[in-house]
């Protein structure tokens, strides 16, 4: 597949690139010219045949020549590369700067869009009208919600980028498409925003649920992990490698900067030092406020732990001081919430109902102290975690009105606009 000029001049200068890139160059094309021979014809040029029709290229000098066959070669190679290598190829690049998981997912992704006949195509016989119809045809057959087809325009985005960036095709016909435009084909989520929060009274129950457990089992830490949550809205993920140094109780702080991560691969568990929005910029995480409520039960926590001789640097643990896995309370919240009968059985649950019913309904915080406390953006927390129920916003509404009940139109409060004297 060659090496191209603009890998050369990442590595060195320009004077040196060139007398490398001359040296690549002598070198690809002896290897491509395999047994056939460069002749000298009469007229002082240099000619030499190549390819199953006997191409003839020739020029004045050798210099010249290796140039023209090096472009010849690189060519006709280009043409044989087709998206399943070139896949290939981006997935083997991507395993240096993303997770193993990112990587199964892109795996199962190709696996579930990308046919057979398109992954066999020459690259460079891809162009944009045949991709338009490539796509068109997937969402017809998969009918996909849409953060499944954005996963699939992602990695077909990938795909044409690295044969764009390895210049194995000129025009990159992925530039010209624009994923929005078939959003309309996508499946249509039906769930309601009101349904992806719970309700106090939903809270009520689950904190019930859980003391019920513990009255009956204290050391289940996993319906300790529960109480926090609803209070701290912290990730599923972060729960489990919280530790008793990440707390402050002088300070009145926890320090959440840590996640536990399931490796699908190799069937494992392991911790990171970074959060969720944190694994391309590491910042240390985030730091969240300790309440009276809050500090109450993390003391219980810890006096549980104490009384019972479980000696462990993790605040949700098993008896013998190991970490919970986060398919542990997962598992559980879903028991739970089904045996409530609720049709919410998440923990991101708690994150969006903690933001909407408390940050925003009670504490009246704004945007940026919201995302903040949550670990994500300002753009994040107003697209996806604020959800304000209709009937609450005017019944609001309604109160702001009767609390300023004054006459909409009163004549009093009317400005009169400037009339235009006419000559």
């Amino acid at each position: 597949m060659g090496i191209t000029v603009n890998d050369i001049m990442e590595l060195l200068g320009d004077a040196e690139a060139t007398t490398m890139m001359s040296k690549v160059k002598e070198a690809y094309v002896i290897k491509c010219l395999e047994k056939k021979k460069i002749v000298k014809l009469s007229n002082e040029r240099y000619m030499v045949r190549v390819g199953d029709d006997n191409h003839q290229v020739s020029s004045k000098d050798m210099k010249s020549l290796i140039d023209k066959l090096y472009d010849y070669f690189m060519d006709v190679n280009n043409k044989n590369i087709s998206v399943r290598q070139v896949y290939d190829e981006y997935e083997a690049v991507r395993k240096n700067t993303v997770t193993e998981n990112t990587i199964l997912r892109d795996q199962q992704t190709y696996k579930r869009y990308i046919t057979d006949g398109f992954a066999n195509l020459p690259i460079v016989e891809v162009t944009e009208d045949k991709l338009k119809a490539f796509i068109k045809q997937r969402l017809e057959d998969i009918v996909p919600i849409k953060t499944d087809f954005n996963l699939f325009m992602t990695l077909i985005t990938g795909i044409f980028q690295r044969a764009e960036d390895k210049e194995y095709i000129v025009k990159n016909p992925i530039h010209k498409i624009h994923k929005k435009d078939y959003y309309k084909k996508c499946k249509v989520n039906s769930v309601d925003d009101n349904e992806k929060i719970f309700t106090d009274e939903e809270i009520e129950r689950i904190v019930s649920k859980e003391r019920e457990k513990l009255a009956k089992y204290p050391t289940y830490f996993v319906s300790y992990s529960i109480l926090v949550s609803i209070l701290t809205g912290m990730r599923v993920g972060e729960i489990p490698v919280l530790r008793w140094s990440d707390i402050d109780f002088e300070k009145g702080t926890i320090h959440i900067h840590r996640q536990q991560l399931f490796i699908k691969k190799t069937k494992e568990y392991i911790e990171v030092g970074y959060t969720k929005n944190e694994r391309q910029n590491p910042k240390n995480g985030r730091i969240f406020p300790i309440n009276k409520r809050l500090r109450k039960l993390l003391e219980e926590i810890q006096q549980v732990q104490q009384e019972n001789n479980i000696v462990s640097e993790y605040v949700f643990c098993n008896a013998d001081g190991s970490w919970l896995t986060l398919r542990a309370i997962t598992d559980h919240l879903r028991r739970t919430c089904n045996s409530l009968g609720f049709n919410i059985t998440n923990n991101h649950a708690f994150r969006m109902t903690l933001n909407s019913n408390y940050f925003i309904g009670v504490l009246n915080l704004d945007v940026r102290e919201r995302a903040s406390l949550l670990g994500h953006s300002v753009e994040t927390n107003q697209a996806y975690y604020t959800k304000i129920r209709m009937e609450e916003e005017v019944d609001n509404i309604r109160l702001k009105m009767d609390d300023n009940d004054v006459q909409q139109y009163s004549t009093d409060k009317v400005i009169p606009f400037r009339t235009k004297k006419i000559s």
